[in-house]
């Protein structure tokens, strides 16, 4: 993960302005935020991020409505589902918001100051394709609502790949999007699943040797367990292969006279039996 973002800041030095790609500034402007926010790597427990891609979106919530646990995020998937959610070999996903003005690295001062016209919402993520390393950029505008982003945006490729593989790399970026977002809106409504990192060994020395201590990862959602419906067998029908009943977000109204809103997770619900 270091190594990645460490790449992203050499290959733009080596660039004169108007050689850097939109989106290798964007990249970067992101790794300013996790450097001056010492961003650690928060991973995501497998059955919970399952049930929030069975979650759909909703409709009144603008990415401005996020509350995010940390003003940048470095999340770490797991691999076996992001090869069947994404279609791609990746992990890390890097997320930020950003307030319009300028941005700078204060623990890099040479750095040159990246400017944002208007508040937005960005991803930076790495894929291994056919044994190439290839980085995907994606920025959304904080006034958009969360579940318009795929029919309001388009996608430009810099590495004039021909026209399926762009198509295909169009819905990854869409597909990872969206699920970022249903991430970020669940976590909203949960934000006692973001468990930090506690330290279960402290350093010592031992006969003269040093013994570094010993830290647990962040995970988000480790406690989850999906809901289930019982579907024990009954009779002579067979009973149906797991999948999920899907899902959503809403606001409810609540407070005296129920003028206030909430937003609240209608959670996924496994339903069937393991085939």
């Amino acid at each position: 993960m270091a190594a990645g973002l460490d790449c992203i800041l050499r290959i733009n030095e080596c660039k004169a302005d108007i050689e850097r790609l939109p989106t290798e500034i964007t990249a970067q402007a992101i790794l300013y935020r996790i450097i001056n926010h010492r961003v650690p790597v928060y991973y995501v427990a497998e059955e919970f991020i399952r049930a929030v891609a069975a979650t759909d979106l909703p409709h009144d919530f603008t990415l401005a409505d996020l509350h995010w646990p940390m003003p940048a995020m470095v999340i770490g998937f797991p691999v076996g589902f992001m090869r069947e959610y994404v279609g791609r070999e990746t992990c890390y996903v890097c997320a930020t918001e950003f307030a319009a003005g300028d941005h700078s690295c204060r623990f890099l001062p040479s750095a040159p100051v990246i400017t944002m016209p208007k508040a937005k919402v960005a991803f930076c993520w790495y894929a291994c394709v056919d044994g190439e390393l290839e980085s995907f950029v994606s920025s959304y505008w904080q006034e958009d609502h969360v579940d318009e982003i795929t029919r309001k945006y388009g996608y430009t490729d810099y590495t004039g790949a021909d026209a399926p593989k762009v198509q295909e790399d169009k819905e990854c970026c869409e597909r990872l999007s969206v699920l970022m977002f249903k991430l970020l809106v669940v976590l909203n409504t949960r934000p006692n699943l973001v468990a930090p990192a506690t330290c279960i060994r402290r350093a010592c020395d031992r006969k003269g040797k040093l013994r570094s201590e010993l830290w647990s990862p962040n995970i988000i959602g480790a406690a989850y367990r999906a809901a289930r419906e019982n579907t024990a067998p009954t009779g002579t029908h067979a009973s149906p292969r797991l999948h999920w009943r899907r899902g959503h977000l809403r606001n409810q109204p609540h407070g005296q006279g129920r003028t206030l809103r909430r937003l609240i997770w209608i959670e996924p619900m496994l339903i069937g039996i393991q085939p």
